[in-house]
């Protein structure tokens, strides 16, 4: 069995995602790293049941507790990046 093994800064990009790609995710970097896989779908999932909101600004969204440069959604279902 050839050595293929490669650092994930080694990987090529993906520009774009299949429902059935897999995302590569460092779990628990500081103590034991290891890296799983997820796929989008699930990876998806998993973001809209926790993403904080709703938020009628970033200000509300800070208030909430969402970091700069969080995710939350807003009172109209969209999707936003809290930037202040």
């Amino acid at each position: 069995m050839a050595n293929d093994a490669r650092r994930i800064a080694d990987l090529n990009t993906a520009n774009t995602l299949a429902s059935t790609d897999r995302v590569v995710v460092l779990v628990n970097p500081a103590n034991t790293a290891n890296v799983l896989t997820i796929s989008v779908n699930n990876f998806l999932f998993s973001i809209g049941n926790n993403m904080p909101g709703p938020f009628t600004n970033n200000v509300a969204a800070n208030t909430g507790g969402v970091i700069l440069k969080g995710l939350y959604y807003d009172n109209n279902g969209f999707v936003r990046i809290r930037t202040s």
